[in-house]
């Protein structure tokens, strides 16, 4: 399992990835990162448009799965922007 994080300014969207399958999404304001419910998951993706919160992000994360999130920027992507 796969979580794929966004975080925008208004919103964070969440993709629950089963394999290749997007299998769920939910979203929360950014003001308000709460309310994940543990699973097992293997690894966590996420991308931001707001890296004063990604310190945050990336320690609430760690803490309720125990994995530390990778941030994908324009840098290692691997997308020419």
């Amino acid at each position: 399992m796969l979580i794929a994080v966004d975080v925008g300014n208004t919103n964070i969207t969440f993709g629950l990835f089963e394999g290749r399958r997007l299998a769920r999404t939910w979203r929360c304001d950014t003001r308000k990162v709460a309310g994940l419910q543990s699973r097992k998951v293997d690894g966590i993706i996420v991308s931001s448009v707001v890296p004063e919160i990604d310190g945050k992000i990336k320690k609430i994360l760690k803490k309720k799965f125990g994995i530390t999130p990778v941030f994908v920027t324009h840098k290692n992507a691997g997308i020419k922007i």
